[in-house]
């Protein structure tokens, strides 16, 4: 990540980032500094740029120009003022810039850490070794992750022929990643070499779920762009393609009947409050089918937007999120992080997506408790929709199979049935639900 500012606040705003998201942090103070070390910044494929010192439409313009000359593959994150008109903002996008957002968001929010890890980690998708099929060309790029120094290394070039011998080393590896701009073309891999078992199955239900989970960040991003206020025909389109391409994966999964061979993918872009969602989201739709609650689509659609608003939750709180623990939360925090669902509805509904009376609820609801401690409105029993209870379940499963070092490895899904019956106590949720869905999962 770069960062062009002489001011102290964004240069410590940029280590601190860079901590959230264990990436290097390069600062610039002006235009001739750039100039001057031109290696460096080509190096980032990210670049916040502060243009509250500018006045005129033409120096911002002269300064984003630099910016694209010297990272012309990286994204221009220009952060404005408070004030910024929507003609403003819209004359910084044409300018080059990928996204729009005001100082106060930058400082204070987790949403530059999202807007970053999309285009440092989100770029990839992960494809299991046992999906790829000996003897048969692939044609895109195949890349092993790092995990010491962080990098993703060329495993096979476009039109590879994978032989038994590259195919084993592979597995030993487990998964592999391509680019995301490749997606098509793994669709076209796994069609042209139809596969009708069940890890055939799972991997074109994977293509579907990393589809969603794609689309469903393009969403987010659209709904935290300062620069498109007045655009609610965009985040409509989005929406309405999200929905769909959720419809179609949620029937593949309630095929395949169980979700963890789409959701168990390496976890190494598991950096902000939104990248578990979409896993999230087909825990709970697949129960939703299993369970015939409500309607799956709706299910998986709420699990996304349901933590949409913990985006505006302050930074140094971030690693609580991560990790599930609010030990650190002050009284401030603790008081934001309890209206988070309300932000969730607040943010989509600013750009007017359709979400109905009955899919408010479910999102509401996704924190409530059967005993009313829950939040933010403190709903009790019956009160609470089932939805939102398959979704708030799901997030508990979710942390519960997280695998995090040090902790030991059990069956993922013995892990499930102990959560469960460790909750039938708690008054989080439904005894009915929690002994129901125990009768569903896979042993």
């Amino acid at each position: 990540m770069a960062f062009m500012s002489r001011d102290s606040q964004v240069q410590l705003r940029g280590l601190q980032m860079g901590t959230h998201l264990e990436a290097d942090s390069l600062f610039f103070k002006s235009e001739d500094d750039i100039i001057e070390k031109p290696d460096f910044l080509s190096q980032a494929l990210i670049v916040f740029v502060p243009v509250l010192d500018l006045k005129k439409e033409s120096e911002i313009s002269a300064r984003v120009q630099t910016l694209r000359y010297g990272a012309p593959e990286a994204w221009l994150v220009i952060i404005g003022d408070k004030k910024i008109s929507p003609e403003g903002a819209l004359f910084l996008k044409k300018s080059g810039a990928q996204v729009v957002i005001t100082e106060e968001t930058f400082l204070n929010t987790i949403v530059p850490e999202f807007i970053a890890s999309q285009k440092m980690h989100g770029q990839w998708c992960a494809i299991k070794a046992t999906e790829l099929a000996i003897n048969k060309v692939v044609p895109f790029n195949l890349f092993h992750f790092m995990p010491l120094n962080k990098k993703f290394v060329l495993f096979s070039g476009e039109g590879s022929l994978l032989d038994a011998n590259k195919i084993e080393k592979a597995k030993k590896v487990g998964e592999l990643y391509f680019k995301r701009d490749d997606l098509p073309l793994f669709q076209k891999y796994i069609s042209d070499y139809e596969d009708m078992s069940a890890s055939g199955l799972a991997a074109r239900c994977r293509h579907q779920y990393m589809s969603a989970s794609l689309l469903f960040k393009d969403l987010a991003l659209h709904l935290i762009d300062e620069s498109e206020q007045s655009s609610f025909q965009a985040g409509k389109v989005l929406y309405d393609r999200c929905y769909e391409i959720a419809d179609n994966f949620v029937m593949s999964l309630g095929t395949l009947g169980d979700a963890w061979p789409i959701i168990n993918i390496a976890s190494f872009d598991d950096l902000t409050p939104l990248d578990r969602a979409p896993a999230i989201g087909a825990m709970a739709s697949l129960l939703s089918i299993h369970l015939d609650i409500g309607n799956p689509t709706a299910v998986f659609l709420g699990a996304l937007l349901a933590d949409i608003g913990l985006l505006e939750m302050p930074p140094r709180i971030l690693a609580d999120l991560r990790s599930g623990s609010f030990q650190h939360f002050d009284s401030p925090s603790l008081s934001l992080y309890r209206q988070h669902p309300l932000l969730s509805i607040n943010m989509a509904l600013s750009r007017k997506l359709p979400l109905d009376d009955e899919f408010r609820q479910i999102i509401l609801g996704t924190h409530e408790f059967q005993n009313g401690k829950g939040f933010p409105n403190g709903w009790l029993g019956e009160k609470i929709p089932k939805e939102s209870e398959l979704i708030h379940l799901a997030q508990i499963l979710d942390q519960a199979t997280l695998i995090r070092e040090g902790k030991e490895r059990k069956p993922p899904h013995l892990v499930q049935r102990e959560t469960i019956e460790g909750l039938k106590n708690s008054g989080t949720l439904s005894l009915d639900l929690l002994i129901k869905v125990l009768s569903v999962l896979p042993a």
